[in-house]
Parts: C-alpha cells; structure tokens; sequence
C-alpha cells in the first residue's frame, strides 16, 4: 500500500509540474490586455473596460532613427481595483511600440482581500513554476525556475500592506533596446 501511495503522489506530482510548465503567458490577458500590443490596442481595450483617457497618463521618449519624435514609454491607467502600468518597447524604427510588460497592481481594501486575491490569481494561473514571493507561472519550467530566464512569464507578489502585483511580461522583448 505504501508504494502504490508514493506512486500515485509521484504521478500526481508529476502532472501538477506539467500543468504549470503548459502556461504559456503570451496566452494570457490581463484585463483584456496582452503582449505585444500596439498603443492603439491598448487604448481601444481600456476604453472597452470602461477606461478613459482621462483616467490614463502617457510617458514617452525620443524614438530611433527619428530623436525629435515622441516614441510611448509607459502608460499608467487607474482602475477600480487598482493601477495598470503597461511598458512598451520598439523592435526596430520601421515598427510600432509594442507592450512587454503589463503590471496590475490591486489594492484591498478590506482584511482578507490580499488572500482572496492571490487565491484568485491561483485558481485562475493553476500551479506555479516556481517561487513563493513571487510566484512565477511560464512556458519551459527547468527544476523550479523558468529556463531561460527571458521567456514570457507571469509573476505575482502579496505586498507587505494590501497591494498585490500581477505582472505579465517579456523581458526578451527589451533585450537590445537599451532599456
């Protein structure tokens, strides 16, 4: 009976490590938000969300091949639950910038929201790749770490107070742009 239980947790898991290795993040949205957006779909999905551009702010930086252009940094978006921090990046002049990162900061407000939140993000993500704080959800799990490190990953950390981060990003995307 012993063995058949070490077997039957062995099995488990194993299809526990891949089910989380199977989450592709460039699979995922956050609040209807993905990466690899263009600015235009950013703004048309907040206004779908109810968000408008007053509720937004832009920061932006000289654009390459063009310094005297305004090329979108950042965009910060306030929502009932929280802050969007949404950061682009540009492959190359001829092509738009497009978002790596998408930061959901949620704050509770009341006691026991942080756990209902990260319990939320858990039933929604399933088993992590890794980590406790943060925990990492990502497509190629090597051990307990996303393997390589630069892959598309979705990353959640329960603040000290009553923040919680949701973060959906492509560290790849911003390799060689200088940021």
């Amino acid at each position: 009976m012993h063995a058949f239980c070490a077997i039957l947790l062995a099995a488990f898991f194993s299809l526990w490590a891949g089910f989380a290795a199977a989450l592709d993040p460039r699979d995922v949205d956050i609040l209807g938000l993905r990466l690899g957006m263009t600015r235009e779909d950013v703004v048309a999905q907040l206004a779908a969300q109810g968000i408008d551009r007053r509720m937004t702010r832009e920061e932006r930086h000289a654009c390459p091949g063009d310094p005297a252009a305004g090329c979108i940094d950042r965009l910060t978006a306030q929502t009932r639950d929280g802050t969007l921090l949404i950061h682009f990046a540009i492959a190359s002049a001829a092509a738009p910038a497009t978002v790596w990162s998408i930061a959901y900061t949620l704050t509770g407000r009341l006691p026991g929201e942080p756990a209902i939140i990260r319990n939320a993000v858990l039933d929604r993500f399933g088993p992590p790749a890794g980590g406790r704080d943060p925990v990492i959800w990502c497509a190629h799990v090597s051990g307990s770490d996303c393997s390589p490190p630069d892959q598309p990953q979705i990353t959640f950390h329960q603040g000290p107070s009553t923040a919680s981060t949701l973060t959906l990003s492509n560290p790849a995307a911003v390799a060689g742009t200088g940021r």
